[in-house]
């Protein structure tokens, strides 16, 4: 039998021969805990000099071609022009980095956007707890934590559509997808989400439950042993 973390990974096993029925769908875990005892709200924008008035969006992961950095920084330009914004770019550059702030001068907005490089800990908190949006517009993300613990630090995502996370994000609704690769959608979306905020904070607190209720590494131990033991019977 296989493991797949979403329906996304079950179709890439199915494609390589595996049978439906072999494949067991368990999401990835989330140490749940680790988010009940945040960093005071404002101390990101303070520590980087952040207008109360500008609205932060961040995207928090890798810096590499699939992550969909180009359609973000395109969609942040059309939409800047209307608001204070401020745009947090967070990862780890590998190798591409170069690429996105070319990208960022050609459009005129690189004053408007802050690369970060690796946050951890108490410092990728922060960025969560601060940020009115998280922005995850990447291709063939099989699951991602990224936008389920920024929506347990009380921050509304939008994700690209092609990825596990969009999957789940997208049945459970618990944020807004957008088609990956179209700058136009990705910014329409991010629109709405910053313009409905009663609507964006339903959606947060209807995914900590979800995630509460799903993702806890207790659930997933007790999914996993139960697939373990079907497995064994069935070998009996």
């Amino acid at each position: 039998g296989c493991i797949a973390v979403t329906d996304a990974e079950v179709k890439q096993y199915m494609e390589r021969g595996v049978r439906r029925e072999r494949i067991e769908v368990i999401p990835n875990g989330i140490d749940v805990g680790s988010f009940e005892k945040l960093p005071q709200r404002g101390s990101f924008r303070s520590e980087r000099t952040i207008k109360d008035d500008e609205i932060i969006f961040l995207y928090l992961g890798k810096i590499t071609p699939r992550k969909g950095l180009l359609y973000l920084i395109r969609a942040f330009s059309y939409i800047q022009k209307n608001l204070s914004a401020r745009l947090i770019i967070a990862g780890n550059d590998m190798g591409y980095l170069n690429v996105v702030r070319r990208e960022a001068r050609r459009l005129g907005v690189e004053g408007k956007i802050e690369f970060t490089g690796l946050l951890v800990g108490e410092e990728k908190l922060k960025a969560y707890v601060d940020a009115d949006l998280l922005i995850y517009p990447s291709a063939y993300e099989i699951f991602g934590l990224v936008p389920f613990e920024a929506i347990l630090c009380g921050t509304p995502a939008v994700v690209s559509d092609d990825s596990g996370c969009g999957e789940i994000i997208g049945k459970a609704k618990i944020g807004i997808t957008a088609p990956y690769g179209d700058s136009t959608a990705l910014a329409k979306a991010m629109e709405w989400m910053i313009s409905h905020t009663a609507e964006a904070r339903e959606m947060v607190e209807r995914g900590k439950a979800f995630i509460r209720k799903n993702f806890t590494w207790e659930s997933i131990a007790e999914k996993t042993i139960d697939f373990y033991c079907r497995m064994i019977d069935e070998k009996g």
